[in-house]
């Protein structure tokens, strides 16, 4: 209430009944307001000055046994209003305010918590997380995680990943985890093109789709090697393989072997009764005791000399055409 001095009684009068109490209502820190035409405070509702907090807490009821948690409402007398409700965290939280245009909420989940929306509400857990901070070179990290609790609840087509550009998949990962690439081939060399493969520096080793059902390796004018290895340890020093490769304009297919490793046999068929030819003849399987004689011409009668022919080729022919293909040295 207000009073002033009255000079003709000499006594304080009351100037109004609504006037308010001068003195502060509650306790220390409690924010003021008007409480019935008086001054009213809470503790629910404290502003500490030295670290320019202000606090929307809880008070007690019923001796105690009850909260009730204080609401702040923004409105700016639009459509729209924002209401920010206090509940129970599982640990300290902080709300930033962003410009008029921003959002503001609550995040959910532990630190690295994925935030997305579930049917209008901000959720987040463990299933869904980031990890960028890689600062312990004994830490397993994992940067980006996805854990589907049960991929035998999704449907057959159901992907783990599915990147897109232009509404159209460029790389799948189905359920089971299996990549596909469907218009453009990831390269470690960070080129991409359709039905290429190409890795290495300089991406100097690439495979193409020649044509239906064909696959090539090749780098313009470059030869290209193929290594089958058998064994392979020590960084690369020791090793067994078989190697094909061009070299001078020569296709070879050669045993080789490094370091403690043993230079192998090639071995064309592992049965007699494996077809082989050469230059397009007739494959056919080991010889036996079973083949017929050649056309045997020529010669001394009974014995054979220089100008016996076997089929028409003389055993200097013979000789000579093994020589020609290192059969003979």
């Amino acid at each position: 209430m207000a009073y002033k001095f009255n000079p003709f009684t000499g006594t304080f009068d009351e100037v109004s009944a609504g006037g308010g109490s001068t003195n502060p209502g509650g306790s220390d820190t409690q924010v003021q307001f008007n409480d019935g035409d008086s001054f009213g405070a809470d503790s629910g509702l404290t502003f500490n000055k030295t670290t320019n907090a202000l606090t929307v807490g809880a008070s007690t009821v019923d001796g105690g046994s009850a909260k009730i948690y204080g609401d702040i409402d923004l409105d700016d007398g639009g459509s729209f209003s924002t209401t920010v409700q206090a509940v129970t965290p599982t640990a300290n939280r902080t709300i930033s305010f962003p410009d008029a245009t921003g959002t503001v909420a609550l995040v959910s989940g532990a630190n690295g918590t994925i935030q997305y929306n579930d049917a209008g509400t901000l959720k987040g857990n463990s299933d869904f997380t980031v990890d960028p901070d890689w600062d312990n070179p004994t830490t397993t990290f994992t940067a980006l995680k996805v854990n589907v609790p049960d991929v035998l609840q999704g449907a057959a087509d159901s992907s783990l990943l599915d990147l897109q550009a232009g509404g159209t998949s460029k790389f799948m990962v189905d359920k089971n985890g299996q990549a596909t690439f469907l218009t453009a081939i990831f390269s470690g060399g960070g080129v991409e093109k359709a039905n290429n493969f190409f890795f290495g520096a300089g991406n100097d080793v690439r495979l193409y789709r020649d044509a239906a059902q064909s696959l090539a390796q090749r780098n313009g004018t470059n030869a290209q090697t193929f290594r089958l290895y058998n064994t392979w340890g020590n960084n690369g020093v020791d090793f067994e393989r078989l190697s094909f490769n061009w070299d001078t304009n020569v296709f070879k297919i050669t045993s080789e072997a490094g370091g403690t490793g043993t230079v192998r046999g090639i071995q064309l068929g592992s049965a007699a009764t494996e077809p082989i030819a050469l230059f397009g003849a007739t494959p056919v399987v080991q010889p036996t005791t079973a083949v017929g004689s050649a056309t045997v011409a020529g010669g001394g009668g009974n014995a054979v000399n220089e100008s016996t022919t076997f089929n028409g080729y003389t055993l200097a022919q013979v000789v000579q055409a093994l020589q020609n293909l290192g059969i003979l040295a």
